[in-house]
Protein backbone atom coordinates (compact mmCIF):
# COMPACT_ATOMS: atom_id res chain seq x y z
CA UNK A 1 0.00 0.00 0.00
CA UNK A 2 1.57 3.44 -0.98
CA UNK A 3 1.39 5.93 1.12
CA UNK A 4 1.94 9.33 0.60
CA UNK A 5 2.60 11.77 3.45
CA UNK A 6 2.33 15.69 2.77
CA UNK A 7 1.28 19.16 4.43
CA UNK A 8 -2.83 19.52 5.00
CA UNK A 9 -4.62 21.51 3.26
CA UNK A 10 -8.06 23.22 4.27
CA UNK A 11 -9.85 20.98 1.68
CA UNK A 12 -8.89 17.74 3.97
CA UNK A 13 -10.64 18.74 6.69
CA UNK A 14 -13.79 16.82 6.43
CA UNK A 15 -11.62 13.72 6.47
CA UNK A 16 -9.27 14.53 9.01
CA UNK A 17 -13.04 15.45 11.16
CA UNK A 18 -13.82 12.25 10.02
CA UNK A 19 -10.59 10.05 11.85
CA UNK A 20 -10.44 12.23 14.78
CA UNK A 21 -14.24 11.34 15.45
CA UNK A 22 -13.41 7.58 14.85
CA UNK A 23 -10.15 7.57 17.02
CA UNK A 24 -9.92 10.90 19.09
CA UNK A 25 -11.30 9.76 21.94
CA UNK A 26 -8.02 8.01 23.99
CA UNK A 27 -7.68 5.60 20.82
CA UNK A 28 -11.40 5.17 20.43
CA UNK A 29 -14.32 6.72 18.73
CA UNK A 30 -16.30 9.01 20.22
CA UNK A 31 -19.86 7.63 19.74
CA UNK A 32 -21.77 7.24 22.64
CA UNK A 33 -19.20 9.56 24.45
CA UNK A 34 -19.49 13.01 22.85
CA UNK A 35 -21.95 13.99 20.26
CA UNK A 36 -21.36 17.21 18.72
CA UNK A 37 -18.97 16.01 15.62
CA UNK A 38 -18.49 19.76 14.62
CA UNK A 39 -17.55 20.84 18.12
CA UNK A 40 -14.84 17.44 18.80
CA UNK A 41 -12.87 18.45 15.33
CA UNK A 42 -13.29 22.49 16.21
CA UNK A 43 -11.45 21.57 19.70
CA UNK A 44 -9.15 18.99 18.80
CA UNK A 45 -7.73 19.03 14.92
CA UNK A 46 -8.87 21.70 12.66
CA UNK A 47 -7.61 24.54 13.87
CA UNK A 48 -3.99 23.29 12.89
CA UNK A 49 -5.19 23.16 9.51
CA UNK A 50 -6.70 26.44 9.38
CA UNK A 51 -2.76 28.38 10.72
CA UNK A 52 -0.07 27.55 8.49
CA UNK A 53 2.67 28.74 11.22
CA UNK A 54 1.36 25.53 12.65
CA UNK A 55 2.42 22.11 11.64
CA UNK A 56 -0.28 19.96 9.92
CA UNK A 57 0.77 16.31 8.04
CA UNK A 58 -1.64 14.13 6.35
CA UNK A 59 -0.92 10.79 5.12
CA UNK A 60 -2.62 9.90 1.95
CA UNK A 61 -3.82 6.54 0.50
CA UNK A 62 -5.21 6.23 -3.16
CA UNK A 63 -5.84 9.72 -3.22
CA UNK A 64 -7.75 9.92 0.94
CA UNK A 65 -6.50 10.98 3.56
CA UNK A 66 -6.00 8.22 6.17
CA UNK A 67 -4.33 10.05 8.70
CA UNK A 68 -2.91 13.27 10.57
CA UNK A 69 -0.36 14.85 12.83
CA UNK A 70 -0.80 18.13 13.59
CA UNK A 71 1.09 19.87 16.37
CA UNK A 72 2.88 23.15 17.02
CA UNK A 73 6.76 23.71 17.53
CA UNK A 74 6.54 26.45 20.24
CA UNK A 75 3.01 25.11 22.43
CA UNK A 76 3.48 28.62 24.50
CA UNK A 77 2.94 30.68 21.21
CA UNK A 78 0.30 28.49 19.83
CA UNK A 79 -1.96 28.59 23.12
CA UNK A 80 -2.13 32.52 22.11
CA UNK A 81 -3.06 31.61 18.66
CA UNK A 82 -5.21 29.17 19.77
CA UNK A 83 -7.08 31.77 22.08
CA UNK A 84 -7.19 34.21 19.34
CA UNK A 85 -8.33 32.36 16.41
CA UNK A 86 -10.29 28.96 17.34
CA UNK A 87 -11.66 30.10 20.35
CA UNK A 88 -13.88 32.18 19.20
CA UNK A 89 -15.27 29.58 16.76
CA UNK A 90 -15.63 27.07 19.76
CA UNK A 91 -17.17 29.42 21.84
CA UNK A 92 -19.87 30.65 19.30
CA UNK A 93 -20.46 26.61 18.07
CA UNK A 94 -21.18 25.97 21.60
CA UNK A 95 -23.78 29.10 22.40
CA UNK A 96 -25.37 28.71 18.73
CA UNK A 97 -25.74 25.03 18.91
CA UNK A 98 -24.21 22.36 21.40
CA UNK A 99 -25.97 24.31 24.23
CA UNK A 100 -29.26 23.40 22.96
CA UNK A 101 -29.00 20.41 20.63
CA UNK A 102 -26.05 18.85 22.92
CA UNK A 103 -26.39 19.90 26.28
CA UNK A 104 -23.99 16.76 27.50
CA UNK A 105 -21.22 17.86 25.42
CA UNK A 106 -21.57 21.26 26.29
CA UNK A 107 -20.96 20.54 30.26
CA UNK A 108 -18.10 18.05 29.21
CA UNK A 109 -16.56 20.82 27.49
CA UNK A 110 -17.00 23.32 29.99
CA UNK A 111 -15.78 20.16 33.13
CA UNK A 112 -12.63 19.77 30.69
CA UNK A 113 -11.64 23.46 30.32
CA UNK A 114 -11.90 23.26 34.30
CA UNK A 115 -9.33 20.07 34.51
CA UNK A 116 -7.23 21.77 31.81
CA UNK A 117 -6.52 24.49 34.25
CA UNK A 118 -6.24 22.32 37.35
CA UNK A 119 -3.58 19.63 35.26
CA UNK A 120 -0.58 19.33 37.36
CA UNK A 121 1.75 17.85 34.96
CA UNK A 122 3.73 20.78 34.04
CA UNK A 123 5.49 20.11 31.12
CA UNK A 124 9.00 22.14 30.64
CA UNK A 125 8.34 24.65 27.61
CA UNK A 126 11.82 25.16 27.09
CA UNK A 127 12.72 21.30 26.81
CA UNK A 128 10.01 20.17 24.67
CA UNK A 129 8.19 23.27 23.27
CA UNK A 130 6.67 21.39 20.86
CA UNK A 131 3.79 18.54 20.70
CA UNK A 132 1.38 16.88 18.70
CA UNK A 133 -2.38 15.28 18.03
CA UNK A 134 -1.78 12.23 15.87
CA UNK A 135 -5.06 9.52 14.60
CA UNK A 136 -4.83 7.19 11.81
CA UNK A 137 -8.29 5.73 10.89
CA UNK A 138 -9.32 2.21 12.28
CA UNK A 139 -8.92 0.41 8.66
CA UNK A 140 -5.22 1.47 7.97
CA UNK A 141 -3.83 1.20 11.61
CA UNK A 142 -0.85 -1.45 11.35
CA UNK A 143 0.91 -0.74 8.09
CA UNK A 144 3.69 2.04 9.80
CA UNK A 145 1.01 5.07 8.47
CA UNK A 146 1.85 6.29 12.25
CA UNK A 147 5.31 5.66 12.32
CA UNK A 148 6.07 7.85 9.08
CA UNK A 149 3.66 10.80 10.00
CA UNK A 150 5.88 11.33 13.33
CA UNK A 151 8.88 10.88 11.92
CA UNK A 152 8.01 13.87 9.16
CA UNK A 153 5.81 15.70 12.53
CA UNK A 154 9.70 15.60 14.54
CA UNK A 155 11.46 16.40 11.36
CA UNK A 156 8.94 19.87 10.81
CA UNK A 157 9.30 20.57 14.51
CA UNK A 158 13.52 20.19 14.31
CA UNK A 159 13.13 22.29 11.21
CA UNK A 160 11.31 25.34 13.22
CA UNK A 161 14.19 25.13 16.36
CA UNK A 162 12.20 22.76 18.66
CA UNK A 163 14.91 20.54 21.00
CA UNK A 164 11.82 18.21 22.01
CA UNK A 165 8.07 16.84 21.71
CA UNK A 166 5.40 16.54 24.62
CA UNK A 167 2.92 14.41 24.66
CA UNK A 168 -0.25 14.29 26.65
CA UNK A 169 -2.53 11.31 26.68
CA UNK A 170 -3.72 8.81 28.97
CA UNK A 171 -3.34 5.72 30.65
CA UNK A 172 -6.34 4.57 28.90
CA UNK A 173 -4.73 4.89 25.89
CA UNK A 174 -1.98 1.81 25.99
CA UNK A 175 -1.91 1.44 22.43
CA UNK A 176 -0.73 4.83 21.72
CA UNK A 177 1.36 4.76 25.12
CA UNK A 178 3.23 2.00 23.31
CA UNK A 179 3.72 3.29 19.90
CA UNK A 180 5.64 6.54 21.46
CA UNK A 181 7.70 4.63 23.50
CA UNK A 182 8.36 2.45 20.84
CA UNK A 183 9.47 5.37 18.81
CA UNK A 184 11.90 6.98 21.51
CA UNK A 185 9.63 9.11 23.42
CA UNK A 186 10.10 8.45 27.17
CA UNK A 187 7.04 8.52 30.02
CA UNK A 188 7.91 11.76 32.38
CA UNK A 189 5.36 11.56 34.99
CA UNK A 190 1.66 9.97 35.26
CA UNK A 191 -0.81 11.82 36.97
CA UNK A 192 -2.85 10.03 39.71
CA UNK A 193 -6.84 9.46 38.49
CA UNK A 194 -9.15 11.41 40.00
CA UNK A 195 -11.46 10.34 42.35
CA UNK A 196 -15.16 9.73 42.02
Amino acid sequence: MKVRIREAVVDDMPEVAEICCLTGYMGESIEGRFSDRVLFAELFVLYYLRNPEEIALVAECGGRVVGYCVGTADGVVQQRRFQENQLPLIKKRMLMKTIWRYPRDFLKVLRWSRLKGDDQAKIDDQKFPAHLHMNVHPDFQRPGIGKQLLSRFCKASAERGAGGIHIKTSTRNQSAIGFYLRNGFRESHRKPARQP
